[in-house]
């Protein structure tokens, strides 16, 4: 993958996993990570799609948005929660979509 100077020397993640599935109290799936990055400042929630839609990235930021909760729930004091979206063929709409796209 090409990251640009700025993102690639801003993150330094020593924690790595894959498939990474959190849980509700309940015991169901509440969000499922394909990579979840982690160091002492920040954690990268990354989902990896062959050709990425819009309802990727509505559905991406709700499963972040589970990992914030997620994580307050456990005392976390990590304030940096980051989401990327990977793919191999990246529409035109999906690469300018920021924040979600509605």
């Amino acid at each position: 993958m090409c990251l640009p100077d700025r993102v690639r020397s801003s993150y330094h993640f020593k924690d790595v996993c894959r498939e990474r599935k959190l849980y509700r109290e309940d015991g169901t799936i509440g969000a499922e990570f394909d990579i979840l990055l982690e160091n002492g400042e920040s954690i990268m929630g990354v989902e990896v799609k062959a050709k990425p839609r819009e309802q990727d990235i509505e559905n991406h930021i709700k499963r972040l948005a589970f990992l914030r909760r997620y994580k307050d729930e456990l005392g976390d004091k990590r304030k940096n929660i980051h989401g990327a979206l990977a793919g191999a063929i990246m529409p035109d709409n999906v690469r300018h979509c920021r924040r979600g796209c509605t």
